[in-house]
């Protein structure tokens, strides 16, 4: 969430960066708050998406992917 949140965030111009520790702190919550209310939800979640495939597509366990993908990621 942190790292879309970055990546959709125009270099700070829609809300400040937030530091991508894995930690739903204040500063992720605003920046989330912010981004919903600008009506960017669908966004957020196509890139949580995106990310999750990638995540995913990167662990070498190409026995798994298949299932991951069509169980876990929505497109």
């Amino acid at each position: 969430l942190q790292t879309a949140l970055n990546s959709l965030n125009k270099y700070g111009a829609l809300w400040p960066d937030v530091d991508v520790d894995g930690r739903m702190g204040p500063a992720t919550l605003s920046a989330l708050r912010l981004a919903i209310s600008r009506g960017d939800s669908g966004m957020i979640l196509k890139a949580v998406n995106v990310l999750q495939a990638y995540y995913y597509l990167t662990r070498r366990k190409e026995e798994f992917v298949r299932g991951w993908l069509a169980q876990r990621v929505m497109f």
